[in-house]
Order: C-alpha cells, then structure tokens, then sequence
C-alpha cells in the first residue's frame, strides 16, 4: 500500500473531515494487520515532519491562538489534504493562505488523528508503537508579540494579524468568532481550495 495515494483515494476526496474519517475507517479495515500498522507509521512520520515552529506560527494566526493538540489536530487535517498540499505547507507554510477561510478552518477539526490507531486496536488488540519523533518542533520558536509574528510572517499577519492594544500582547479572537463559514460547493472536497 502506498501511503500518500491511500489517502489521496481514501481522506482527500471526502466532502468533510468527519466523511474522510469514516472513508478511513472502512478502506483501513479492509487491510491486513501489518498494513495497518505501516498505515500509522506513515501516518505518525507524516505528522513529525509537519512539526514545524513555522508551520505552528501559521496556524496560530490562522486561528487566533493554536495550542499542542489543536496544532497535531491541524498537521493531522493536512495530512489528509494530499501529498502535493502537504509538502508545500511544510516547505512554506504561507502556501496555506491560498484556502478560503471556511476551508482553512476545518483543518482545526479533530478525528482523523485516531482512526489508524482505532483500526488498529480493533484488529490487534493493541495500541500500534509509535516511534519517538522529535521532542520540540523543527525550526526556530517565535514569539508571541506582533513584532516577531509580523517579521515571521507577514502575509498570515496581513490576513489574520491582530492590533496590539497595550504593552502586553493581547491574543486575537478566535477565528471561528469572525466571519461564519459558508458552504463549500457540493462538487469540491472538503480541501480543495486551488
């Protein structure tokens, strides 16, 4: 099984996070146990090289704040985006701000983190191993002050950016506060944006 075109065929073409899950689910268990488990291994290796302060810094704006499990929700979401989308938010993750801001959104939503593992507890009886990746995300940390966000990355801060209203830094509203989301078009997947 080839892992980038299993989810290509599998996640990338549902309509909504929640349908990629359930596609997931069915196309994993159709698999051998060991399969499975090469699914999750993938899957967690995908997950580590997504590890990024920049990637971590895009989101943050994105979202008006991203904590640790909402920023493995989002690399988990992207995953499921495809390769092609995937290697090009890791190489620059201002490529992202391309996607329409209800589609940018849902990549916030969970569930797809845990459906390889799920699978694979329900065919094992056991928790697949995951490999030890790397302890803090790749790259340089920023901080979080408009100085540092803005000369980081400026055409998230253009879009998503806050004022600072004192000397503290005062975090943005969360985006999901902002505009409502409209309804994608019914012929387009959940992510597909370009």
């Amino acid at each position: 099984m080839d892992f980038w075109t299993f989810i290509e065929t599998h996640a990338a073409t549902a309509p909504s996070i929640e349908a990629a899950c359930g596609a997931l689910e069915v196309a994993l268990q159709e698999l051998t146990e060991p399969e499975v488990l090469a699914y999750c291994q993938e899957f967690y290796a995908a997950m580590d090289k997504a590890y990024t302060w920049d990637l971590w810094g895009v989101a943050y704006l994105v979202a008006g704040g991203c904590s640790d499990d909402a920023f493995m929700d989002f690399r988990s979401c992207l995953v499921a985006c495809g390769q092609d989308i995937f290697e090009r938010a890791v190489a620059d993750p201002e490529s992202l701000l391309s996607i329409p801001q209800s589609n940018l959104s849902a990549l916030f939503e969970e569930g797809l983190l845990y459906v390889g593992p799920a699978v694979y507890k329900a065919i094992s009886g056991r928790a697949p191993e995951r490999p030890v990746g790397p302890s803090d995300p790749l790259g340089a940390p920023w901080e979080e002050t408009q100085e540092d966000l803005l000369q980081r990355f400026p055409k998230a801060w253009a879009l998503y950016g806050w004022e600072e209203q004192s000397a503290a830094n005062i975090a943005p509203p969360p985006i999901f506060a902002t505009p409502p989301k409209l309804p994608a078009p019914p012929s387009k997947s959940w992510w597909k944006f370009w």
